[in-house]
Parts: structure tokens; sequence; C-alpha cells
């Protein structure tokens, strides 16, 4: 099948987006990712993590979300710039959510998910009613926070989607994401950055990231920027592209 013919289902445009890449222990991911004939990439010796908040409207409905994935290594990024598996994904929106589960296979549930590109830029998540993971830029004055880049900035992966590897239920699935806009990337390590994580037994994703020491390096802001999606694929069918 032709990268050329990929179906995009949602192409969002003046969406506002936050992202934060970070650090994790190599190994953890690797054994993790294993099962799934996955292999994480590696940077300085660690896997890297990916979180990608974005404020959008769809037809008419505005919505907020939040996505964690684990960037892989270039063997799985078909005529992509990454590849990405996607370990949980939280959308504001109950029936978006709902809609992400059931017609293309992706780990999504509902939460109340707070952003903001603009500077301090943060990112927030709440399940039900309890904030479970919160990230901030501490200061925004030009004299503490200079950008490390500006500039056009787009992400094009493919991104595969967990599944149950004693069942093989949905197995090797995957779906082609693109990021398209002006970008600023800051360092995390201002006076006043924070993390805060609070994994509960409802929240998986969030306690991976702190059994795998997860560590953040860089922010990324895009103030409008567009984002699409593509149909869920079965990854055999680009096994060789």
């Amino acid at each position: 099948m032709s990268y050329k013919n990929i179906k995009w289902v949602a192409r969002l445009r003046n969406v506002s987006d936050v992202s934060v890449r970070g650090l994790a222990d190599l190994e953890y991911w690797t054994n993790h990712l294993s099962p799934y004939g996955l292999m994480p990439a590696e940077r300085d010796g660690s896997a890297e993590i990916i979180i990608i908040g974005g404020d959008a409207r769809f037809r008419g409905v505005a919505f907020r979300e939040v996505s964690f994935a684990v960037i892989l290594a270039a063997e799985h990024a078909p005529n992509c710039r990454e590849a990405a598996f996607l370990i949980h994904s939280y959308n504001s929106c109950r029936f978006f959510a709902f809609c992400e589960r059931v017609f293309f296979s992706t780990p999504y549930d509902h939460a109340m998910v707070g952003l903001s590109p603009s500077l301090p830029a943060s990112m927030t998540l709440a399940i039900a009613g309890e904030e479970v993971f919160r990230i901030t830029m501490g200061s925004a004055e030009s004299s503490v926070r200079q950008p490390t880049f500006c500039g056009r900035d787009d992400w094009d992966g493919a991104v595969y989607l967990p599944y149950d590897v004693n069942r093989k239920a949905g197995a090797g699935k995957m779906f082609f994401s693109q990021v398209r806009g002006d970008a600023r990337k800051f360092l995390f390590d201002k006076p006043g950055d924070t993390l805060s994580i609070k994994p509960a037994a409802s929240t998986e994703t969030l306690a991976k990231l702190v059994e795998s020491r997860f560590t953040p390096y860089e922010w990324i802001t895009r103030e409008c920027s567009t984002h699409a999606k593509s149909k869920t694929y079965s990854a055999s069918k680009f096994a060789s592209r």
C-alpha cells in the first residue's frame, strides 16, 4: 500500500498545542515494547517520551486532548520523520474518546485536560475530578526564558497502537499523524519548571512514567498549527515501506 494513498479522517486547523519531550529508562521501555516487536529510539542512552496536548475544534465541537507516547527506532517509521508507540490518550469530550476507542482502536479515555501554549506554558490532566498530572513553565520573562529554536517544526509520524499481547486482539494496528506549524522550543531546566505526577490505579500510563523515571528536557509550543490523523491500518501493510 502506498503512503500516498493514506486516508486522512481528520484535519484540524487553528490548533494550539504544547509538547514536552523527555528521557526515560531505556531498558524499561525496551522490555515493555518487546512483546509488540517494537524498539524505542535511543537518545543519550535513554528512551525518549513525547507528551503532546492540543486545544482544537472538530465539526464545531471544542475539545482538548493529551497523548503520551514513546519515540520508536527509525525502522518503524515508514516514509515518516519519526514513529511512536501510543501509550495512552485522554480527551475532554467523552463522545470523542468513545469514538476513538470504538472506531479507531485507539487507547483513549475521557478526562479533563488543561493547557496553555502561551508563556508560561502548561499542561494538566484530571481524572474523576482529581488532578493526576501537571507540568508547568516557571517563568516567561525574556531575561530568563529564551527559545532555543523559532520557526517551522513539523512532525510526521507512524503511530503504533497497544493491544492485549496475550490474546493478540487488535494486534499490529497503527495510524499516521501529522503536526504542521511554526514552533518555539525551550529548555526545561529553567527556574520554576515543575513536573507533578500522581499515579493511581486508574492511571497506569502515569505509573509507567514514574517507574521509568521520566525526566523532561524540552518544551515545544505552537500557537496555531494544523493536526491530521489517518484511519487505523494494519501495520503489516507498511512493513516493507
